[in-house]
């Protein structure tokens, strides 16, 4: 999958230090994080942190984040389970996953 956009981005958590993941366009930090993605750069270049753990930072070659793609996709569905309550969307966790990764990869 061919990634678009300006800038990539690598989120680094800051009370481990750890990249979470790399090489990141600014919707997939938003899908992460929340983080508006008109507002990435701009956490970017004033090296703001967001919710106490996440500092956005340019990706370099050799980033290497400890989450795989599909770690990632895991993770944001557990997120948004949480933040929309787990009661909402019908399915078993798989099928929100790839409901999930079928409106991601539409919108690239």
């Amino acid at each position: 999958m061919e990634k678009s956009g300006k800038h990539r981005y690598t989120l680094r958590d800051i009370q481990t230090g750890e990249i979470i993941c790399a090489n990141l366009t600014a919707g997939e930090v938003y899908r992460i994080t929340g983080i508006p993605s008109q507002q990435v750069n701009k956490y970017r270049q004033r090296g703001t942190i967001r919710d106490s753990i996440w500092k956005v930072v340019l990706y370099e070659e050799g980033d290497e984040g400890i989450w795989t793609p599909e770690l990632c996709m895991r993770w944001d569905c557990i997120r948004k389970m949480v933040l929309g309550g787990l009661k909402h969307g019908k399915g078993t966790y798989e099928e929100k996953i790839e409901r999930w990764r079928n409106r991601a990869s539409k919108k690239t």
